[in-house]
């Protein structure tokens, strides 16, 4: 993936660009040091494009409203599901950001499996599992929801949704034809169930990647 950069500015401690990405052009920021804030700074941050792309949400259900084009509405509502999705804690994206600042465990995820292993391995022992902090059984909690939510996940949208799974890279060329073409017609519930597939994917995708660069690493 090629990253070119268009435009930036740099002080000593700020760096915030405008970059081609692939194929479309999209604002950063340089957050690598945001460690180093107190963890409700650090929880602002990581809330900032949430919060940036609901605002965004917003101007475009207007836009679409006062045009009648269902285009902007469209968009608005894809990009409202990303925003959700982007909340989500048990996935690399800003709501598990959030929730490891709350935390304060910058490893959530290992935290979390670990302390899951831990507590299953006393159940299993016949002992109640004990840790030095009360968050510890919460992160051991997280790590068995994380697990049964996404298996869950997986579970419903290979039942309910196989055929549109099976049919999704040609359904979605049909979708960005129609966008061009303005004359795309979809139900809100067909939306959503595309939506809810698109994110099977990149779930899926997200995974298999994890694990492919946990084997390369051994």
């Amino acid at each position: 993936m090629q990253q070119l950069p268009i435009f930036s500015t740099q002080s000593m401690e700020e760096l915030a660009s405008v970059s081609i990405y692939i194929s479309y052009r999209f604002f950063f920021a340089d957050v690598t040091d945001v460690w180093r804030l107190s963890r409700w700074k650090r929880i602002v941050v990581n809330s900032a494009g949430v919060y940036f792309e609901i605002i965004f949400c917003f101007i475009l259900t207007t836009i679409g409203f006062f045009t009648q084009n269902q285009t902007y509405e469209v968009l608005a509502l894809v990009i409202f599901v990303k925003s959700l999705y982007n909340l989500l804690p048990f996935l690399r994206a800003d709501g598990y950001w959030i929730l490891s600042d709350l935390f304060n465990k910058p490893n959530l995820s290992c935290h979390s499996f670990n302390n899951l292993k831990i507590s299953l391995t006393s159940l299993f022992k016949g002992t109640i599992p004990k840790f030095p902090l009360f968050q510890d059984y919460l992160i051991a909690l997280y790590g068995l929801l994380n697990i049964l939510l996404i298996g869950f996940f997986f579970n419903y949208q290979i039942v309910r949704n196989i055929d549109l799974i099976t049919h999704f890279p040609s359904r979605t060329i049909e979708i960005v034809m129609s966008v061009f073409k303005r004359n795309l017609k979809m139900s809100f519930h067909e939306l959503i169930r595309y939506l809810s597939v698109l994110i099977f994917y990149v779930i899926g995708i997200k995974i298999l990647f994890g694990i492919i660069k946990k084997r390369l690493k051994k």
